[in-house]
């Protein structure tokens, strides 16, 4: 028996019910078809990071250009780490992204301009340092939660260095629905 085939690896970019419609073949004028498959979608299996930890003169946050978006809009997001000390800034690892639920996520590379400075907050003076950014897509209408990033951090302890844990708050986002009466030629894009 001679056998051909084709893989096909899927990775679906949100959670729910899939039908993969059958495969047909046509083999000396007979046809040949496969059966549906369904596949059920569930979150990811990242590990929870618990959310908010900070350090003494050491936090990370997470920012978004728009809260409120409309469905597919572009939405900026900038993970932040900000240190009393520039030594913690040397010290951190293991930097973690949560899965991006209903979100279409591009991953920016160029550093900005602005990628670290000195900044005062509360009367303290940090240094503030971009770790990542990206351009998040909402793909589905309501509310979207971004689960937090985090990042290790060594710190020098009596015996040995031991690892602190830095992560942002989690962030909703209230997608809302594009506008009623669209253009003929609209085809997505906001």
């Amino acid at each position: 028996v001679n056998q051909n085939g084709v893989e096909i690896i899927l990775i679906a970019d949100r959670e729910g019910e899939y039908t993969i419609k059958p495969a047909t073949i046509v083999l000396n004028g007979k046809q040949y078809k496969t059966e549906a498959i369904k596949i059920s979608v569930k979150q990811g299996l990242k590990p929870q990071i618990p959310s908010g930890q900070h350090l003494q003169g050491a936090f990370l946050t997470a920012e978004v250009s728009e809260r409120n978006p409309f469905l597919n809009q572009e939405v900026v997001l900038v993970v932040k780490v900000f240190a009393r000390d520039y030594s913690i800034l040397n010290r951190m690892r293991n930097y973690q992204e949560p899965d991006f639920n209903d979100l279409v996520v591009k991953s920016v590379s160029e550093k900005v301009n602005d990628h670290e400075k000195q900044v005062l907050i509360n009367g303290n003076t940090f240094i503030s340092r971009e770790i990542a950014r990206y351009i998040l897509f909402p793909q589905k209408a309501g509310e979207i939660t971004i689960q937090p990033f985090a990042v290790d951090v060594l710190i020098s302890g009596y015996y040995a260095a031991e690892t602190h844990l830095l992560s942002t708050d989690p962030i909703s986002l209230r997608v809302k629905n594009l506008p009623g009466g669209k253009p003929k030629n609209f085809s997505g894009a906001v």
